[in-house]
């Protein structure tokens, strides 16, 4: 697109210089200025195709920022749910702790009254022999 434009200007230019410059070659001039409206033309048609690339590329643009942003909010629901399955299995750690240490809690108690058990039933072995 520079290039046509630096043509276009150029052209103009050399255009505005010739008729400026009082010039009495008329079938020059003639020429110059059909060379000239031959230039302004294809500038013109180069002009019309960069607009038309312009345009197919801002489309192309808009679909890619329209993909890109689908694309963040599926990250973002994503990590919302990954952040609500941490928060989920930090909860479940903790009650496994909780648990595990009711669990022992018990365990001891049951070896404590097992071991009560034990005195008693030797209490009522020795009773027995006493009385009997």
């Amino acid at each position: 697109m520079t290039k046509w434009l630096f043509t276009l200007v150029f052209l103009t230019a050399l255009g505005c210089s010739l008729v400026l410059a009082g010039c009495d070659r008329g079938e020059e001039e003639k020429a110059l200025a059909a060379a000239a409206r031959a230039a302004l033309a294809e500038t013109q048609v180069a002009l019309a195709q960069s607009e038309k690339e312009k345009n197919n590329l801002k489309s192309e643009l808009a679909a890619v920022i329209q993909d890109r942003d689908k694309l963040q909010e599926q990250v973002r629901e994503l990590t919302e749910g990954r952040d609500e399955a941490v928060a989920k299995a930090k909860n479940a750690q903790t009650i496994i702790e909780n648990l595990t240490n009711q669990l022992k809690a018990q365990m001891e108690k049951v070896g404590e009254l097992q071991e009560q058990n034990k005195k008693l039933q030797v209490t009522i072995d020795l009773q027995k022999k006493l009385s009997g």
